[in-house]
């Protein structure tokens, strides 16, 4: 148990003042004393103090680290497991963005974790509500619990002071509502895949590479990272039932890896078009020891940025569908968005499109697509049905 006892101090000039002086014994055995002017303040430490052995979460001060610290730890440990090959580089470079530029500028960062509660979390989600989107704040709010368990897993957090802290605002706000391009615009770029597939000249065409590309874009919903990740394995075109099996994706660094998530892992059927366009690009595909459907000309993995400037930018000019400086109406993710809201009008149902994009959970999909399913001419002949039930 700790107590508190007045005792006398001598300064160097020789004086004495009177102090209060906490003392206790912790968890392993180590004695710690504390010194306070006011007797009320030992007291309001002492009991903090015994409740916290008493429940056996008690780290003491000298011992604790602050929150950005316990995060730096946590950052650490991932680009450990990253260069051991069980994280992604491109995941380590998120977290450590978000730590550095939303969680070290703000007054949590500088509170030890042994201090640290539940209200200090929560005036820190209330600051990300206020200056960052409501999707941001939600990832910033996400790495902070995962930081924070890791403090736990050591014993620097005794508790979770993220518990019941949530981020009220929408994880899409109103203006972030997601693009998705008139279908104009998509026949305009498609038209481009067929113009880019014609010789021009010395030109001999890109032999369908564009519309190979675009198809599984647009029609299949793939990440820009899965498509460069492509294998010739990967595709079935053969049979009643075609399909696209995706198991990986390309990072940053042109690397290979398993997706993110098990529902990154999912097999999406291929139309009939796709697969023709599949099958006119297949033969022309530049050799690849990886076997890649989309590779570059010495057969490696295509660099995101490559195909943005030197494939896509061109492209979009082709179908007219650019600035008056050049830059493209809507990016090449944006015709993931696209394929979302084709399977929507469909008429797939939210669980369907959650597995089709690959969502880790269903409040993604509805989070980005949600909107999508109102259709208030339903809604009103719902409606109407309704009172002629009892009419």
């Amino acid at each position: 148990m700790a107590s508190v006892r007045q005792i006398t101090r001598k300064n160097r000039d020789g004086s004495s003042t009177k102090a209060w002086q906490l003392s206790y014994i912790d968890a392993a055995g180590k004695r710690h004393r504390k010194n306070f002017t006011l007797k009320r303040d030992a007291d309001s430490e002492r009991i903090r103090i015994e409740s916290q052995l008493q429940t056996g979460t008690h780290v003491p001060d000298n011992t604790s680290r602050t929150v950005y610290q316990g995060c730096l730890a946590w950052i650490d440990h991932i680009d450990l497991l990253a260069r051991a090959g069980k994280r992604s580089l491109v995941t380590w470079e998120k977290y450590r963005q978000h730590v550095e530029c939303h969680i070290k500028p703000r007054p949590l960062a500088n509170i030890l974790l042994s201090r640290l509660r539940p209200s200090d979390v929560a005036e820190f989600a209330e600051e990300l509500e206020r200056s960052l989107s409501g999707a941001m704040a939600k990832k910033v709010m996400a790495d902070l619990r995962m930081a924070l368990a890791y403090c736990r897993k050591h014993q620097w957090l005794a508790t979770d002071p993220t518990e019941g802290v949530r981020i009220e605002a929408s994880s899409l706000d109103d203006d972030e509502a997601v693009e998705i391009p008139p279908k104009a615009d998509l026949k305009a770029l498609l038209k481009a895949t067929e113009k880019a597939a014609q010789p021009d000249g010395d030109d001999e065409g890109d032999h369908g590479r564009s519309k190979a590309m675009v198809h599984l874009l647009l029609y299949c919903g793939l990440r820009m990272g899965e498509l460069r990740a492509v294998t010739r394995g990967a595709l079935s075109l053969k049979g009643a039932h075609p399909f696209i099996q995706v198991a990986q994706a390309a990072d940053q660094y042109q690397k290979l890896k398993a997706p993110k998530t098990r529902a990154g892992r999912r097999r999406i059927p291929l139309g009939p078009e796709t697969v023709k366009a599949l099958q006119a690009w297949l033969p022309h595909a530049p050799v690849s020891e990886l076997h890649l459907v989309f590779p570059t000309g010495i057969g490696t993995v295509e660099s995101h940025t490559n195909l943005r400037n030197r494939w896509w930018k061109p492209l979009m000019a082709e179908a007219g569908l650019v600035t008056e400086d050049g830059k493209p109406h809507f990016s090449f993710h944006t015709l993931r968005h696209a394929a979302a809201s084709l399977w929507i009008e469909m008429g797939l149902q939210p669980k369907r499109v959650q597995k089709l994009m690959g969502h880790a959970a269903l409040q993604m999909t509805m989070d980005l697509y949600g909107h999508l399913w109102h259709d208030p001419a339903q809604d009103s002949q719902i409606a109407r049905q309704m009172e002629r039930q009892l009419g």
